[in-house]
């Protein structure tokens, strides 16, 4: 069931909520009504794979019980661990990552039938939460046995499909807390509002360039070579789709769980500002990043040692998370890039640092140099995050170079050649694009409107910092923005949060739900 579905606004929501709020002063029945409603959510794509996710639930609760109780001690305890890691890793592995193996070994010689496995839906984002869960068990760092508290906090809804990846002792004491079953104005204003923006950004800004981007992709997928103005719209098109589409589920998140007044920790900022690829990994799937530091990074070396093992551990955590990401060589090769880059940049850094008297590294004609450097450095690695496979990628990268051509839809380049025909010469335009008029000049102005969204407005969460929208926001990195705004519960707000919901809607009806691109995941 997706956030931006019908079904889900007009149906699964408000039932789920009212019999949450029905139930509040009875805690207990409210926190089963919660879980048993999100395990239904998770069942809608699949129904035996409910099965799953109550049998993750049920497996990884039994080995917390096992530290928690200290019923195993000394090695034992460490061998229940990597017993109850490994069977996390054996479950994702089979179901991610089995096709790609078994694809590998018969490039290799071998003659596997590739398996037709179906991947259930938020797999990678459970069960990552689980081993962190499993983990601070050992470490002796939970406390609380309460089997559905454990229950909601793997699948609580909101956060269960596409994160983001919580924290038990973000999660668990909220579950445990009265107050959070008792009906709160302020939570639900904040939360539907933040829920709007999150829909208005997947439906109206998001899926609307999506309608530009994909067909482009599909045809570079299936052995067109796109010529150099179709292979820009194609990847600046999913630039800023994607980060809409991400920004936007992160945000419905948040604003569902205020709905029932539970506050998500930050997954989300404001990446597309940064102007170092440090600081872009700070506002980008902040959670995922988190588990990274806390769990691989620092515990094969991290910063606790040389420079250099610090970088090496940095480059292994990039190349983790683009296997996280997708079975196939296109996702080690975007996560090899990420892991270059940031490596680049920390080296860069530390070279910057021992000249840190340089004027020049204070004019913001600098700065303006080091956004355009770390964009275009992100946008080259989501040539290979969105390409189907590397012959994919490699014809939109020639196309990027301009190795195809410049090609104008025949129209358009009759325009063109009696307006200005230098031009025409100059450029060596064809005009044998295969793109129409209208696509072609309606793609670019609807890409350069984006833009100016993500580099000038504030985001939903910088909209309501001063209502404190997530649990660690405040200690996130943000960019700066130029038009300034802040959310309050008046009528002036929630009449143009009306508008933007009733607009959504209507694209939505007039189009159809589309999957979030994280759903992938």
């Amino acid at each position: 069931m997706l956030f931006n579905s019908t079904i889900f606004i007009f149906g699964f929501l408000p039932v789920v909520l009212a019999g949450f709020l029905a139930l509040g002063r009875h805690p207990s029945l409210a926190r089963l009504w919660l879980g048993l409603a999100s395990i239904a959510f998770y069942g809608w794509w699949e129904i035996s794979y409910i099965l799953l996710l109550v049998g993750s639930i049920a497996g990884n609760y039994a080995l917390g019980l096992v530290f928690i109780r200290d019923i195993a001690t000394g090695a034992r305890r460490q061998l229940v661990l990597g017993f109850g890691i490994a069977g996390n890793l054996a479950l994702l592995g089979y179901f991610k990552y089995a096709g790609f193996l078994v694809s590998i070994a018969n490039d290799l010689g071998g003659g596997f039938a590739l398996p037709d496995i179906l991947l259930p839906a938020g797999i990678s984002f459970f069960t990552f939460q689980q081993i962190a869960y499993l983990v601070d068990t050992h470490r002796r760092l939970v406390r609380d046995p309460d089997f559905v508290n454990y229950v909601l906090f793997v699948s609580f809804f909101p956060q269960l499909i596409a994160g983001p990846i919580v924290h038990h002792a973000e999660m668990m004491p909220q579950f445990a807390r009265q107050e959070t079953y008792r009906p709160r104005a302020d939570n639900f204003a904040l939360g539907i509002s933040i829920f709007v923006l999150g829909l208005f950004k997947k439906v109206v800004l998001g899926d609307v360039m999506a309608s530009y981007a994909d067909p482009l992709w599909i045809s570079a997928a299936n052995g067109a070579a796109p010529d150099a103005l179709a292979a820009w719209l194609a990847l600046l098109g999913f630039t800023v789709q994607v980060y809409f589409d991400f920004s936007a589920y992160s945000d419905m998140a948040v604003g569902l769980g205020r709905m029932f007044n539970i506050i998500l920790p930050t997954n989300f900022t404001t990446p597309y500002k940064a102007t170092s690829f440090i600081d872009l990994w700070r506002g980008w799937h902040i959670t995922l990043t988190r588990f990274f530091r806390d769990y691989v990074y620092l515990q094969i070396g991290g910063n606790r040692k040389s420079k250099w093992r610090r970088l090496q551990a940095m480059m292994v955590v990039m190349l983790l998370s683009g296997v996280w990401h997708g079975a196939g060589w296109t996702y080690i090769v975007w996560g090899a890039m990420n892991g270059v880059f940031l490596v680049g940049n920390y080296l860069w850094r530390d070279l910057m640092r021992a000249s840190r008297g340089a004027a020049w590294q204070e004019a913001r004609a600098w700065a303006l140099v080091c956004w355009a450097m770390t964009m275009l450095a992100w946008v080259l690695t989501l040539v290979f995050f969105r390409a189907a496979d590397l012959a994919t990628a490699f014809r939109v990268l020639e196309g990027l170079a301009g190795l195809h051509g410049l090609a104008l839809p025949a129209q358009l380049h009759g325009w063109i050649a009696r307006a200005v025909p230098g031009l025409v010469h100059a450029l060596a335009l064809s005009p044998e694009s295969p793109l129409p008029t209208f696509t072609l000049l309606f793609g670019y102005l609807w890409l350069g409107l984006l833009w100016f969204v993500v580099l000038a407005l504030p985001t939903a969460l910088q909209w309501c910092e001063a209502h404190r929208p997530t649990l660690d926001f405040a200690k996130q990195w943000v960019g700066p923005t130029l038009i300034r705004a802040a959310w309050n519960p008046t009528p002036a707000h929630a009449i143009a949060l009306g508008a933007l919901g009733f607009l959504s809607v209507h694209v939505l009806l007039g189009s159809g739900a589309v999957a979030f691109v994280y759903f992938a995941f």
